[in-house]
């Protein structure tokens, strides 16, 4: 298939990394060379090149990549979406064969262990790579999140999250906001084991509808990991004083659509996931200072279509 990239991509890609001057033909963009920027203001930058690639200032370490069309963030990123999240792929590299057709999602992020161990194995197994897949892993090398090792890549800290320009304003500012929270939950363990905390502490029928929601949208619901991590990310991505309608409009239906909604009056579900939200609402706050929905600005309620989908 005919890359969506125009030629020369990594020589032009890189120019989003490295300042005036330095030559692109022999040298990697230095890490000080990408710059830390608010969530805000990348939705206020127009498009530079077919890749904007930044720092967030909250967490240096994890870059933000921004790319022109879904069709480019696919090339460079689809395949780690099945490798990481999906049903039937999760643990192994599909070809682009497998996957070109399928949907991946329309934003993403990947923590360095799961960035290093996808390269390690692509290298160990002798999976060919993408070109743009190719770019990503030196823009990785380049800014620190992967080390390389004579046999594979170590994580190096941080991560990565990216959205494209091709989501309508209201929806990629969501979408930035889910990934961001993505990015804190991976940074902080504090985080982390709230969200397992209220996990456990919810009624077998809450987490029966929330597994059954993540299916729905496309996710391993054999994970427990991923589970709990897109709890987080999904209960705080909008305020707290939107989530009942994302609940009742989106949660609940879906999973009534794969079996697993609510076999009692709901009431129950959505005043569990109410009062989990509101306590990991609370320990966001007092880890980084956002309520829910304002990492990337203050997002817009229920007209807005889903996240990932």
């Amino acid at each position: 298939m005919r890359s969506p990239f125009p030629s020369g991509l990594l020589g032009a890609c890189l120019l989003a990394l490295v300042p005036t001057g330095v030559s692109l033909g022999a040298q990697s963009p230095e890490p000080a060379s990408v710059p830390r920027v608010s969530l805000g203001r990348v939705l206020e930058m127009p498009q530079s090149h077919p890749v904007d690639v930044f720092r967030w200032e909250v967490l240096p370490d994890f870059l933000v990549l921004v790319f022109d069309s879904y069709g480019r963030q696919d090339r460079t990123l689809k395949r780690l979406a099945f490798f990481a999240e999906k049903p039937g792929y999760r643990g192994r590299i599909p070809s682009w064969e497998e996957v070109a057709s399928l949907h991946g999602w329309n934003a993403h992020d990947y923590e360095d262990a799961v960035l290093a161990r996808f390269f390690s194995m692509a290298r160990e197994r002798g999976v060919p790579l993408l070109e743009e897949e190719e770019w990503l892993r030196e823009v990785l090398v380049s800014a620190g999140v992967l080390v390389p090792l004579r046999a594979g890549y170590a994580p190096g800290g941080g991560g990565l999250i990216s959205v494209s320009r091709e989501s309508p304003p209201a929806l990629l500012s969501m979408l930035l906001t889910h990934e961001s929270l993505h990015a804190l939950y991976y940074a902080d363990p504090r985080l982390r084991m709230a969200a397992y905390r209220v996990w456990e502490g919810f009624l077998e029928e809450t987490r029966r509808v929330f597994r059954g929601f993540l299916s729905w949208m496309g996710y391993d619901v054999g994970s427990y990991r991923l589970v709990v991590k897109e709890l987080f990310a999904y209960l705080l991505q909008q305020p707290l004083a939107e989530l009942p309608w994302y609940i009742r409009a989106r949660i609940l239906p879906r999973a009534g659509a794969v079996g697993m909604g609510p076999e009692q009056p709901p009431e129950r579900v959505v005043g569990d996931l109410l009062q989990g939200a509101a306590a990991l609402e609370k320990m966001l706050e007092r880890g980084f200072g956002f309520g829910a929905g304002e990492t990337s600005g203050r997002v817009a309620g229920g007209a807005i279509e889903d996240p990932l989908q």
